[in-house]
């Protein structure tokens, strides 16, 4: 009788470790679940953030390209004067929207793949800037529209990867045709 009671014991000692190890592994697979909820809201907001603080630029960019478009038309003085002023403006106006301390805050919290769309954006205008800030006196202006034009329109690329809906604004202000 005693070898029955010590061996009811056991099996019900065993049967509440095992209860109380199930007990312990749903609490964590629901904390850790809860905390994978908790990042993809942070990292949606993340998202939205960037946007916003990327969006000042991106507007400038698309007004500048197609500032480019219409200079790269242009045959008279005049015209040719006008279009590089809009063009000068327009990289003026994308230095500053990338100088508000924002637009470099608003990468820390982004997703991984997120950040490196997110950089190149960053990267690609301000690259845009610093060449025409300095321009190669060696280049003529079609090479040098060109080089704006090609530089300012790669910039979808990035944009489509990472915010549609800015890709599509971007589209729309620059006057570009549909990007597939």
């Amino acid at each position: 009788m005693a070898a029955h009671e010590s061996l009811a014991a056991g099996l019900i000692g065993l049967w509440a470790a095992i209860f109380a190890a199930w007990l312990a592994y749903s609490g964590i697979q629901r904390q850790i679940e809860e905390d994978r909820h908790k990042i993809s809201l942070s990292q949606i907001a993340a998202k939205q953030a960037a946007v916003t603080a990327i969006s000042q630029a991106i507007h400038a960019a698309a007004m500048t390209l197609y500032a480019v478009t219409q200079a790269q038309k242009a045959q008279d003085p005049q015209q040719i004067a006008h279009w590089g002023d809009r063009i000068e403006k327009g990289t003026g106006f994308i230095e500053a929207s990338l100088s508000h301390f924002t637009v470099r805050e608003a990468v820390r919290d982004l997703r991984i793949d997120d950040r490196v769309l997110y950089v190149a954006i960053v990267a690609r205008l301000s690259t845009f800037v610093t060449i025409n800030k300095s321009p190669s006196e060696h280049l003529n202006r079609a090479t040098r529209l060109q080089n704006q034009y090609d530089a300012l329109k790669s910039l979808w690329t990035y944009l489509s990867k990472f915010d549609s809906d800015l890709a599509a604004v971007y589209t729309r202000d620059a006057q570009i045709p549909q990007q597939s």
